[in-house]
């Protein structure tokens, strides 16, 4: 699962360069992107996960949240394929999760993640 979150990182990073695992730090600078894995199943062959990626902002306008949100989308289909895994990332759903507090921005773009451990 190691190897999946940084190759998982690098291709968010390609969409937008401030990425972080399931937390940004603190004085992270907005906007940012937040990734996390929901519970998943196995069909088998294949792993298929949830991949939550959260935009947060804080800013009045909601542009570059959309502009970034664009972006993620565009990865509906992507493949990748190494020694040790391949997946595809298939777009799902995109959720507006923001939180009460109304100068926080947050968007949640929700991909299936099929994941499979390759074997030599």
């Amino acid at each position: 699962m190691r190897k999946l979150k940084i190759v998982i990182t690098k291709i968010l990073k390609q969409v937008y360069p401030d990425v972080f695992y399931e937390s940004a730090h603190d004085d992270a600078p907005y906007p940012y992107l937040v990734y996390a894995f929901g519970s998943g199943f196995n069909n088998r062959h294949n792993e298929i996960i949830p991949l939550d990626v959260d935009i947060w902002d804080l800013n009045e306008s909601s542009q570059e949240i959309d502009e970034i949100m664009t972006e993620l989308k565009r990865l509906d289909g992507k493949c990748y394929t190494d020694e040790d895994m391949q997946f595809s990332l298939y777009y799902d759903r995109t959720l507006d999760t923001s939180p009460e507090d109304r100068n926080h921005k947050r968007m949640t773009v929700t991909f299936e993640l099929r994941y499979h451990e390759r074997r030599v």
